[in-house]
């Protein structure tokens, strides 16, 4: 499975799969501060990450502990349908 981790300006992160429920699992790039989506071409703010949405890569819930990013097994088992 692969997953996106974005630094937010604030330092949070947010974290989304590298697919998207309109495009597939074709997954995004960046150029710049923009991820663009490798089927549509369709820019995505990095801000936007993990909020779901249009073509935005689809939310992946973790969470930051002690400097290192926790996602849970169950969160990359809900992913696998988006990736086959």
């Amino acid at each position: 499975v692969r997953f996106l981790i974005v630094r937010l300006a604030d330092g949070s992160i947010s974290t989304a799969l590298d697919a998207c429920q309109i495009c597939g699992p074709l997954g995004y790039g960046q150029e710049g501060d923009t991820a663009i989506c490798k089927n549509c071409n369709a820019p995505i703010a990095m801000d936007t990450i993990g909020q779901g949405g249009g073509c935005n890569p689809l939310p992946l819930a973790a969470s930051l502990e002690t400097g290192s990013v926790v996602i849970a097994v169950g969160e990359l088992t809900k992913a696998e349908p988006h990736f086959k």
